[in-house]
């Protein structure tokens, strides 16, 4: 299942979406429309503040058929 980061997302630059304030509504607005959902990341062993991870509907990605 496809899995991505808010902060891979900052990072492909897209007008916009420059801080994680931007990103916020949208990812909301996703996971209300049952598009992606977060998922707990892994830990990593220094600690820290966890990566915020979610997973694509597979649904979403199906060809029609």
């Amino acid at each position: 299942m496809p899995q991505f980061t808010t902060r891979e997302v900052l990072r492909m630059e897209r007008a916009g979406i420059a801080t994680a304030e931007d990103l916020n509504p949208g990812l909301a607005a996703l996971e209300e429309a049952d598009i992606i959902r977060p998922v707990e990341g892994p830990t990593s062993p220094q600690g820290g503040r966890p990566q915020r991870l979610f997973t694509v509907n597979p649904a979403i990605l199906r060809r029609p058929e």
